[in-house]
C-alpha cells in the first residue's frame, strides 16, 4: 500500500522504509528505544540530504539507491560502528546493488513495492557483514568507479556537510493512500464533488508540475490494470475521487469500473512551467471541470500532510 511518508527534493524518497530493518536489528541486538530513534534520525537526515544533492530519476536510476546508503548509515549508528566500518557497510550495500528506475515507469508491478525492501535487505547484509569483518570496496561514493563518477557526476557533496539534524521534520505524511504527487489532486477533486453532475462532465483539464506529469501521467497510467499502476495514475486517482467523493484503500477495487474508465478518458493533463518552478516547496495543481458549458475550478498549492501544512496528531491517528 502506497501510504508511507515521503520527502521530495531533486530526488524523492520514502524515509520510513528504513524502520523495518532498524526495528529488526534493534531487537536482535537488544538496543533501546532511544538507540532506535537516534538511528532513525540519522537515516532520515542522510536520506533527505542525499535527495538534495542530485536527481537520480532524471538519470534513470531509482531512489532506493539513496535508501540503501541512508539505511546502511542508520544501521551503522545503531551498531556503534566507527568511521571505517560505516564506509564499509555503505559500500557493501550500494556498490553491488545500484538500482535502475525501470520498475517505476510504464505499467507497474509488485517490484515497485519490493524495491525498497530489497534495498533494506542489502543494507542489513552490508551492516552484518561489516560487523563480522568482511571488507568492502573503498570509496563507494567518491572513488574512480564510485557512485558519483558513474551514476551522478553532478552530485553535490556539500549538501552532506554540517551538523544540523532536521531532515525528519521536513518529510511529508500521506493523508490519502496515493503516490504523493497526487495528494493535491485528491484534495482538489474533493473540493468539487458536491457541485458536480457526474453524468454531464464534458472534460477535465488538469494543470500541474513536471514530476507529477512524468511520474503519474505517462501512457500506461491512463488505463491501469493493477493496483500498483493505479496508485501512480493521476487520471485514475482524480476520476475515482470524483466518482466516490473520497479516496481510500477500497478505491483500488474500482480499477475496472466503467464510470471511472469513461471519466478518465475525459481528463487532459498539462505541465505548467510556473508550477514546475515552485516544486518542491509547493506541489500545485489546478483542476477545471467543464459541465454543460459551466466550468468549476479548484486549486491546491500545498496538500495536507506536507511539512508546511502538517496533519494533526488526530488526523494521523485516523489513518490507523
Amino acid at each position: 500500500m502506497d501510504f508511507n511518508d515521503t520527502y521530495l527534493s531533486l530526488e524523492p524518497l520514502h524515509p520510513s522504509d528504513m524502520f523495518g530493518p532498524l526495528i529488526s536489528i534493534s531487537s536482535i541486538f537488544n538496543k533501546t528505544g532511544k538507540d532506535l530513534i537516534t538511528a532513525a534520525a540519522v537515516g532520515y537526515e542522510i536520506g533527505t540530504r542525499l535527495c538534495d544533492s542530485t536527481s537520480l530519476r532524471a538519470k534513470g536510476y531509482d531512489h532506493v539507491n539513496f535508501t540503501e546508503i541512508a539505511m546502511a548509515a542508520a544501521l551503522s549508528k545503531l551498531l556503534d560502528f566507527n568511521e571505517n566500518q560505516i564506509i564499509n557497510a555503505i559500500s557493501i550495500a550500494l556498490v553491488p546493488h545500484v538500482a535502475l528506475r525501470q520498475p517505476r515507469v510504464g505499467g507497474l508491478t509488485m517490484w515497485k513495492a519490493g524495491a525498497a525492501a530489497n534495498s533494506a535487505r542489502n543494507s542489513v547484509f552490508g551492516a552484518l557483514a561489516t560487523l563480522y569483518g568482511f571488507t568492502a570496496p573503498s570509496e563507494p561514493l567518491s572513488g574512480k568507479m564510485g557512485f558519483k563518477n558513474i551514476v551522478a557526476p553532478d552530485m553535490d557533496f556539500s549538501k552532506l556537510e554540517g551538523k544540523r539534524v532536521d531532515g525528519i521534520m521536513r518529510t511529508y505524511v500521506k493523508k490519502f493512500p496515493v503516490e504523493y504527487h497526487a495528494m493535491a489532486a485528491v484534495e482538489g477533486s474533493m473540493k468539487l464533488v458536491n457541485d458536480l453532475d457526474m453524468n454531464n462532465i464534458d472534460s477535465i483539464e488538469v494543470y500541474t508540475y513536471e514530476a507529477a506529469v512524468s511520474i503519474l501521467a505517462d501512457k500506461e497510467k491512463w488505463h491501469p490494470t493493477n493496483k500498483e499502476t493505479a496508485d501512480h495514475s493521476l487520471p485514475f486517482i482524480i476520476a475515482s475521487t470524483l466518482v466516490n467523493k473520497d479516496f481510500w484503500v477500497n478505491n483500488y477495487n474500482d480499477i475496472r469500473n466503467k464510470q471511472i474508465i469513461a471519466l478518465m478518458d475525459k481528463i487532459h493533463i498539462t505541465e505548467l512551467k510556473e508550477y514546475t518552478a515552485q516544486y518542491p516547496e509547493k506541489l500545485p495543481i489546478r483542476l477545471e471541470v467543464k459541465c454543460r458549458g459551466k466550468t468549476l475550478e479548484s486549486e491546491i498549492e500545498i496538500p495536507k500532510g506536507h511539512y508546511r501544512n502538517p496533519m494533526t496528531d488526530r488526523e494521523i491517528e485516523s489513518k490507523l
